[in-house]
């Protein structure tokens, strides 16, 4: 990565700033500064680079989304499943209690 050596229009502070920006913000007053001489092809890279990684992002937090509620699912059909089982049980002894006639 190789960065470029400028002064800031607004206060004159020395900024370094990587060559591959076509604008930036002056990191002492907020000055937005923009970079001249970057090729067509490169501004339209990085456009492409920005729009892939804002993709990669929601599709990130999307499978993170999709994880929980599946973890959430899951944790609904283990509580399903004992609900259940203690019902089948509370079944079992009532009939074999009827059935022993000590009910």
């Amino acid at each position: 990565m190789e960065f470029v050596q400028l002064k800031c229009p607004n206060c004159n502070a020395d900024l370094r700033v990587e060559n591959n920006l076509d604008s930036f913000y002056c990191q002492y007053c907020g000055t937005k500064i923009l970079v001249q001489g970057q090729d067509r092809a490169a501004v339209l890279s990085k456009g492409i680079v920005n729009i892939m990684d804002k993709y990669n992002e929601i599709k990130k937090d999307e499978y993170e989304r999709k994880r929980e509620a599946k973890k959430e699912n899951g944790k609904l059909t283990l509580i399903i499943c004992i609900v259940c089982g203690i019902g089948a049980a509370l079944c079992f002894l009532v009939s074999y209690l009827l059935m022993s006639g000590i009910l």
